[in-house]
């Protein structure tokens, strides 16, 4: 489970942007989990203005995730890790990204994180809690002596790493359980843009819709949101061979032997709805094309659900961008439902996610310490302040109201937009208001 995840000098986050997990002490609603004696929470919701840095946190982890994991392939010293600092400051364009996180695993608390730039990681640090104190497992800084801990000896084998790799994965090669807890969990969390309903997701909804029960608890998500789709089939859908770009062709005619003859397939989903008669009187069974024939709220759910599943499967943590993103406040409302009763959640899944749907943010949704907000400043960097840092705040409160008036900023301060009647003349077609 995530405790705490912190970032600095990345996009419009300047100084450090701490997100915790760790529920407020008035916390009542008995949807906390105890972990190492922490209760933590089993979900987090953003709030803030078009532009304010929500979307940057989540991309800040994305972006720790993705380096963690290697998914650059970074294998040559010339190679470049990818970074993207606040660039709004002289201080931070050319300085370094901190990326710090502490998370549970098979009932231990780990504490890992690293500070770097595009050609070198300055720093980097792993701990675990068997006890109430930690134990260092590494700890480097370019700057000081390295610590390697004296009961993992299998890291004293590694005898130096380019300037650019995580020790995290030279550690992992030589079986050191630590490194190994770390890779998987991070492996084990789902990152979904704002940008979700597009390819990004089919592979893991194309394997969770091949397992029959997964394919069935999906339908039944499908079913319980009243989209009048009762089923979801796995299809595919033939495409000539000039739909694909040249480029492409020829680059297939120089992997293997293929001519402008083969046929290809396309992997497709076909909702199943029910066609009536003039008497409305069921008749047949008929398929739609689901990236045709749906509504983009349809996709999107479909899209996620399969995310959604496999996170309260593994209790493991699923962390989207905009999760209103064209669906109905009702379906959002279920979705959040979902990770917070821990009848449902018994694997103790998380959720974290950003919205602008204000009718999610109320008492019976969450506790305080489960709503963030972030707001820039008038340099340009992101603030991130929880609910819980402000005072007055007690059983009568109405968090949206609240919110809607400004009383927690993270709200977009709007001009009066009166040059757009002037430019446009939006009187009448006489030109007369």
């Amino acid at each position: 489970m995530l405790i705490q995840f912190s970032v600095s000098n990345f996009k419009s986050i300047k100084d450090e942007a701490v997100l915790s997990l760790v529920s407020g002490s008035s916390n009542k609603m008995g949807n906390t989990v105890f972990v190492d004696n922490l209760d933590i929470l089993p979900s987090a919701v953003l709030y803030g203005a078009n532009a304010s840095g929500k979307s940057a946190l989540i991309e800040a982890f994305a972006m720790m995730r993705d380096i963690v994991l290697n998914k650059n392939r970074i294998m040559l010293s010339t190679d470049e890790l990818p970074a993207n600092p606040f660039l709004l400051s002289t201080e931070t364009e050319n300085a370094a990204t901190v990326f710090d996180i502490i998370f549970e695993s098979s009932g231990k608390r780990y504490k890992y994180g690293f500070e770097y730039d595009i050609g070198c990681v300055y720093s980097e640090y792993l701990y675990v809690y068997e006890s109430v104190r930690p134990t260092c497992v590494f700890d480097f800084d370019v700057e000081e002596e390295s610590k390697i801990s004296e009961r993992y000896k299998e890291l004293k084998r590694i005898k130096g790493k380019n300037k650019n790799f995580l020790f995290l994965w030279l550690a992992d090669q030589t079986g050191n359980e630590c490194a190994n807890e770390v890779l998987h969990w991070f492996k084990e969390c789902s990152v979904i843009r704002s940008n979700r309903v597009n390819e990004n997701l089919m592979p893991g909804l194309r394997k969770a819709m091949g397992d029959e029960m997964k394919r069935a608890k999906i339908i039944e998500l499908m079913k319980s949101a009243d989209f009048g789709i009762e089923d979801v089939k796995l299809g595919s859908a033939t495409l000539p061979w000039t739909s694909l770009p040249l480029e492409v062709r020829e680059r297939l005619k120089r992997m293997r032997t293929i001519n402008d003859t083969v046929e290809l397939k396309k992997m497709s989903f076909d909702s199943v709805h029910t066609q009536y008669d003039g008497k409305n009187s069921p008749v047949q069974k008929i398929p739609f094309d689901m990236e045709r024939d749906e509504s983009f709220g349809t996709k999107s759910y479909f899209y996620l659900s399969a995310s959604i599943l496999n996170a309260l499967g593994n209790g493991s943590l699923l962390v989207i961008d905009e999760l209103d993103l064209s669906l109905h406040p009702l379906l959002s409302q279920k979705i959040v439902e979902l990770f917070n009763n821990p009848q449902v959640n018994k694997n103790h899944a998380q959720l974290v996610f950003t919205t602008q749907d204000t009718n999610l943010l109320t008492k019976k949704n969450f506790h305080k310490s489960q709503v963030w907000f972030t707001e820039k400043d008038k340099y340009g960097a992101t603030h991130l302040t929880s609910l819980i840092e402000y005072k007055n705040i007690d059983s009568k409160t109405d968090y949206n109201q609240c919110y809607i008036m400004g009383k927690y900023g993270a709200i977009p301060y709007l001009g009066m937009f009166d040059f757009i009647e002037e430019k446009f003349d939006l009187g009448g077609t006489d030109g007369e208001k």
